[in-house]
């Protein structure tokens, strides 16, 4: 039976023995655990357009340059809320080792876009990047918190800690990025517009900014399939849909259409702080990669309509599959990188979300079939590539995605707690 199913199933593994437990950081506080500085605030189905638009622009795409060292400006957003207040976003990222210049970025990016605060979660960053995080505070008088979690527990504890922090906070609405996201301007506008006017008849809505590949493909013609696929694929593979696409025309998505998904990643997603709770965490046992999707389809089966929205565009600043990123696709680039235990994360997650998706009969074979497609592929490129040992991962992955998700063995990509 899938993790994914029901509340009753989800077992998260705890981090620091808390992370399943609220409130989250109150309790690290007490035990020592996560480190708070920096100031700041108080604490405290696929493919369809939706019938509603934006009332007005913010769909001009043009590229953010991140280079720029002077002061942020801050943007105070239009009210937008039925009371006459005028909503609080709160940024939400998570960022480790040394990539306080890459983490800056988003901070300024998103503060720029109008969001009240940064929240930071260091996960395991390093002593220079929390310092050059503080003079950043300091420096330009910025409204930003950075939650220290001492070392590296994964990005699904990272995010965990993240949502966290925002319910605590006095935020109505989370807005989450990853540490090397650089929106387009107007994309926290265009986001709280679309969300506005799709409130007025969903009792709740999380809108999800489109990333730059994903939005390429859809103007190329692709349909939403073909970056969300639907249920029955295989680590993001449907051979069947794809067969199928050659057989039908397709024309590119409406500029700025708000179409309906069922998950997303974590980088881009705009959510009311009140419906975090309608799930539960991060699932920590995930460590990394997949997990995104796991509670955005959660978040989703809880009530909670997601929608993409196209007009409001996020780019990735570092475009890389670890660090043996020379060239190739998805799987050709993991088939080539030396860490085993990232492949081995990125896997055996993607399997077992996959399988979680397939909840009817007719799915489960789809799966299925897509997976002996997607083996071969694996199995053929992997001796053609001389690294015939990672099919030996792949299987490993493969046989431990049906199994109460556990430890690696592999062990943990480098600067992520064991434990």
């Amino acid at each position: 039976m899938s993790a994914f199913t029901t509340s009753s199933e989800y077992r998260p593994v705890p981090v620091m023995g808390l992370l399943s437990q609220r409130p989250l950081i109150s309790m690290y506080r007490r035990m020592g655990g996560m480190h708070s500085f920096c100031g700041g605030g108080p604490a405290r189905s696929g493919g369809t357009a939706v019938h509603w638009e934006p009332a007005s622009g913010g769909s001009e795409r043009r590229r953010h340059s991140d280079g720029h060292r002077d002061t942020v400006r801050i943007v105070r957003l239009s009210t937008d809320r039925r009371d006459g207040r005028t909503s609080k976003v709160a940024l939400v990222t998570v960022t480790y080792g040394d990539r306080a210049q890459l983490v800056s970025g988003t901070v300024r990016s998103g503060l720029q876009q109008g969001a009240a605060e940064a929240i930071v979660i260091a996960n395991g960053a390093s002593l220079a990047s929390l310092a050059a995080l503080e003079r950043m505070r300091l420096d330009e008088g910025l409204p930003l918190r950075v939650l220290d979690l001492g070392i590296n527990h994964g990005s699904a504890a990272g995010f965990a800690a993240g949502l966290e922090a925002a319910r605590a906070s006095d935020a109505d609405f989370a807005w989450i990025l990853d540490d090397d996201n650089r929106p387009d301007a107007g994309c926290l506008s265009r986001a709280l517009e679309t969300f506005r006017a799709g409130s007025e008849t969903e009792a709740a809505l999380a809108v999800c900014c489109v990333r730059e590949a994903d939005l390429a493909a859809l103007e190329a013609g692709a349909p939403l399939e073909a970056i969300r696929p639907r249920d029955g694929h295989f680590c993001g593979v449907d051979a069947f849909e794809r067969l199928a696409r050659r057989l039908r025309r397709s024309s590119p998505v409406a500029e700025g259409a708000v179409l309906e998904i069922e998950y997303n990643p974590y980088g881009g997603m705009l959510v009311q702080v009140e419906d975090i709770d309608r799930t539960e965490p991060p699932d920590t046992r995930f460590v990394l990669y997949s997990d995104d999707f796991d509670w955005t389809r959660r978040l989703h089966r809880a009530g909670v309509r997601l929608v993409m929205d196209t007009g409001a565009v996020v780019r990735d600043a570092v475009d890389r599959w670890g660090d043996d990123d020379d060239g190739g696709g998805y799987f050709t680039r993991m088939i080539r990188s030396r860490d085993r235990a990232r492949a081995y994360f990125a896997l055996r997650n993607s399997i077992h979300f996959s399988r979680a998706c397939a909840t009817s009969a007719g799915s489960r074979m789809r799966f299925l079939g897509n997976g002996v497609l997607v083996s071969l592929w694996l199995a053929a490129s992997s001796f053609r590539m001389g690294r015939a040992g990672f099919l030996r991962l792949y299987l490993r992955a493969w046989r431990d995605s049906r199994a109460p998700l556990g430890a690696s063995p592999y062990g943990m990509p480098g600067g992520i707690a064991a434990g």
